[in-house]
């Protein structure tokens, strides 16, 4: 993090670099715990840990460094910038704070950069605009976190439990073991504003309950390729459980979902968004499918029980090749 001093004078600056104390040594590994205690040194042994992930970013960790929770405790809210991974693996909720009108967790980092984070409850208490907001490419690996109770007041930007809005470069996301709830637009969404930003995404044993929109995949003003791959997941008691809104190219592999009591649509698929289903249940919806894009199945899904089953074009049949 860099520093500025204000010099009285060009005759004081030999004085005053001679009494700087020098910059502590970045580390790879950094403990944070809620007894701990913001402070030059802290974080390289369990007896003497930091007390907030933004202190180490900004003074402790090195690039692609590891931030480990000792126990349970409020941590955030954080603005990340470098490649970092932050893990709490068992220790207790790890929650992050919340920032009215902003984001619990701002990513902006390099393309190649890679953000992981793990075992996080990230909650926006009825108050919060947003959990996560990545603005720029790069990679992001979310594993076994919560988002939940973010609050909309504006269009797509406010109320996501996880959002993404890159406008150029290649992003890599995986979001496995998670689940968002009650977010008042997207519990887990890609809207770029406009731009050519391309997405490979794998979102496995996911859950989605009772946003408005479970998983939105929205490149309507993006122009670049999507490809995305929705497994073993869940997404029920939402406004609209999938939605897939194509823009330069988007294609969705959705395998093995529940799709359940939303109450809009279950899965749409809208504009020139392309989905292959299969060994998926769509059922107690308003509307099952929405489907003004393409569909294709293996006829090996459970589509029934909703008020309409299908709207739009119809699906159509394959076979394993």
């Amino acid at each position: 993090m860099k520093k500025s001093i204000a010099l009285a004078s060009c005759l004081s600056l030999p004085v005053l670099a001679a009494s700087l104390a020098p910059a502590q040594a970045l580390s790879a590994r950094v403990l944070v715990s809620s007894a701990g205690t913001d402070a030059t040194g802290c974080g390289l042994s369990a007896t003497s840990p930091c007390r907030t992930f933004q202190y180490i970013i900004n003074n402790i960790i090195a690039p692609g460094g590891e931030i480990d929770v000792l126990n349970a405790g409020g941590y955030g809210p954080i603005v990340i910038t470098q490649s970092i991974k932050i893990v709490n693996d068992g220790a207790g909720a790890a929650g992050i704070g919340f920032i009215a009108g902003g984001a619990s967790i701002a990513i902006n980092v390099a393309a190649t950069d890679t953000v992981v984070l793990t075992g996080l409850n990230v909650d926006g208490f009825g108050a919060g605009a947003n959990g996560v907001v990545m603005s720029t490419a790069g990679n992001l690996i979310i594993d076994k976190c919560v988002f939940r109770n973010f609050h909309k007041t504006a269009d797509f930007s406010t109320g996501n439990g996880v959002l993404l809005i890159p406008t150029s470069g290649a992003v890599k996301l995986s979001i496995t073991n998670s689940s968002a709830a009650n977010d008042e637009f997207a519990g887990f969404s890609w809207v770029p504003p406009s731009g050519n930003a391309t997405l490979t995404a794998s979102i496995d044993h996911v859950t989605a309950i009772n946003n408005n929109i479970g998983f939105l995949i929205d490149g309507v003003n993006n122009s670049g390729a999507l490809n995305v791959s929705l497994s073993n997941s869940v997404a029920n008691d939402n406004a609209v459980g999938v939605n897939l809104f194509g823009g330069g190219s988007l294609h969705a592999v959705i395998d093995s979902i529940e799709i359940n009591n939303n109450s809009l649509i279950g899965l749409q698929v809208q504009n020139n968004a392309t989905a292959l289903l299969r060994r998926s249940v769509i059922a107690s919806n308003v509307v099952g499918v929405n489907n003004t894009g393409a569909i294709d199945t293996y006829l090996d899904n459970s589509i029934n029980s909703n008020g309409t089953g299908l709207t739009g074009n119809a699906l159509v049949a394959t076979t394993l090749q």
